[in-house]
This record gives C-alpha cells, sequence and structure tokens, in this order.
C-alpha cells in the first residue's frame, strides 16, 4: 500500500510542480475538501490528475497540490492541503469520474467528495452554509457540466456548475458504489 502512495505522490509531483497562479485561493480548514474513488489503479489516478491540471492550469492557484492516500478496498482518497476552488473541484469530480481518453467499458468507477458548504459554492440558501455535502456526478453521467449533493439531512440538489443552477431534487442519483464511499469519508 506504501509503494502505490508513494508512487502516485511521486507521479503527481513531477506534473504539479509549475502551475501559476491565476484565481488565490487560501488554505480554509472549514472548508476541507475530500474525494475517494474506487476503480483506477495508482498510475491511472495520477494521469487523470495530472491531466486535470495540464487542462486547468490557468485557474488553479501556485500553490495547488493533491495528496493521494490509500484506504483498504482499492479506494483512494484525496486531499487539498492549499484548497482548491468550488468550481474546479466540481470539474475534478467529473474528470475523475469520466475522464477523457480512459476506456470505461467493463469498469466500476466510483468517486464522491465531501465538503463542508462555505459562500464560495453559492449555495442557493444561506441555510446550508456551514453543512457537510457529499458531492458526486449522477450515475450515467458523463456531460462533465453536473453534480448531486447530499447533505447530512438527507436533502438532496442538483447543481449544473457551469450555468450557476441549483434545484432541490427527491431523487438524489447516487448509486450503491458511490454511497459505499461516504464511510471512508465519514472517518477522514
Amino acid at each position: 500500500m506504501r509503494s502505490a502512495i508513494a508512487r502516485v505522490s511521486r507521479l503527481l509531483a513531477a506534473g504539479l510542480g509549475w502551475l501559476g497562479l491565476r484565481h488565490p485561493v487560501r488554505a480554509n480548514s472549514l472548508a476541507d475538501k475530500r474525494i475517494a474513488v474506487r476503480g483506477w489503479s495508482a498510475r491511472e489516478l495520477a494521469a487523470i490528475v495530472r491531466d486535470f491540471s495540464c487542462m486547468y492550469r490557468d485557474q488553479l492557484h501556485a500553490g495547488f497540490r493533491v495528496e493521494v492516500g490509500e484506504r483498504p478496498g482499492g479506494v483512494f482518497q484525496l486531499r487539498f492541503p492549499a484548497d482548491i476552488e468550488a468550481e474546479l473541484f466540481y470539474c475534478l469530480l467529473n474528470a475523475l469520474n469520466c475522464p477523457r481518453d480512459f476506456d470505461l467499458q467493463g469498469r466500476a468507477v466510483a468517486v464522491l467528495g465531501s465538503v463542508v458548504l462555505t459562500a464560495a459554492f453559492d449555495p442557493p440558501e444561506p441555510a446550508l452554509l456551514g453543512q457537510q455535502a457529499w458531492v458526486y456526478v449522477p450515475a450515467g453521467n458523463c456531460d462533465y457540466d453536473v453534480v448531486y449533493l447530499r447533505l447530512r439531512c438527507g436533502a438532496a440538489y442538483r447543481h449544473c456548475f457551469v450555468a450557476g443552477q441549483w434545484s432541490a431534487v427527491d431523487d438524489a442519483h447516487m448509486s450503491l458504489a458511490v454511497e459505499a464511499l461516504r464511510c471512508g469519508l465519514d472517518s477522514g
């Protein structure tokens, strides 16, 4: 397990050290953002994150970096010690779920983010500020423009982050594979 973590960290460090500053983001412990992912090897995960970093290099701040830890059951957990902007967090969730130039045929990929909602997420109601939300791409969606958020209280929202539109939904569209990742994020 340690060798996989070291391998991912080396691969990420090679691709993330040169990013330029455009939108400064300050680390915010209240906005702890994490992503759990299953279905990719350490090498594939590093390539997906590297591709994402290249694609969004003009938007990522200079201190952007990803820490990767491996959990039991082939689950990787990504953390962002210097934070990541909300929209880029959504984009990374989509990239991990349906990366470009990767064959998804016969693959069981599950991706789940955990955030504390802050003003940066522009929630539809002020009452949502400070609440923890699980963020994920709805089952079967590879359009790269929508995420769903589910709160601890069970309320769910569809967020088209490209258009900035939020809507409450009755069906959270959370697959069982994504639901299974919640335990790993809840335990830190």
